[in-house]
């Protein structure tokens, strides 16, 4: 999971950077393409950090299936 560590914080970087640039354009057109922008490319961050658990999702789902006695 560390591999992708540096990508992960360039994603969510770049999500902050623009919708600061965003907001510095002082254009409300500009300011939501960069924040969809933005959103999409963390979602492909989120992605890449839980892909690794992904083989384990249906452990869980049982899990939580049975309820905690």
């Amino acid at each position: 999971m560390n591999r992708t560590l540096g990508i992960r914080y360039v994603l969510f970087g770049l999500l902050f950077v623009l919708v600061a640039i965003g907001l510095v354009a002082k254009s409300y057109v500009m300011l939501a393409i960069l924040a969809v922008a933005g959103i999409i490319l963390a979602v492909i961050g989120d992605r890449i950090e839980n892909r690794p658990t992904d083989a384990y999702r249906q452990y869980n789902e049982l899990h939580h299936r049975k309820g905690h006695n």
